[in-house]
């Protein structure tokens, strides 16, 4: 079975959210922030829960491997190609979150 570009796509963006959590645990400070309002940060975390994110990627990837949890309308509903670029979408959603917390990390310090 021909893997699509979408797959193939999503774990590049999954690696480049691993690889950029490693090199910024260098720079991070002790605390960084995870929640916004209205552009200011309201929460924050050790720096270590950069790699949340790209877990949660991961998860998405592994979970949308099987398409076979979704509801029977929904599975009906997308075909492979429309389902493998929505997991692209999300996975590419969550690597755009990361980038936003240690650009905000790096432009306030």
């Amino acid at each position: 079975m021909k893997i699509q570009i979408s797959r193939k796509l999503s774990w590049i963006i999954c690696g480049l959210g691993w690889m950029m959590a490693i090199i910024s645990i260098f720079f991070l400070p002790d605390m960084i922030p995870i929640h916004f309002s209205d552009g200011v940060p309201g929460n924050y975390s050790s720096k270590f829960s950069i790699f949340l994110w790209p877990l949660i990627q991961m998860i998405i990837i592994f979970f949308g491997e099987n398409r076979k949890m979704l509801p029977s309308q929904l599975e009906k509903l997308l075909s492979e190609t429309q389902y493998n670029w929505s997991i692209f979408g999300i996975v590419l959603f969550v690597f755009l979150i990361e980038l936003l917390i240690v650009y905000v990390v790096f432009a306030v310090a």
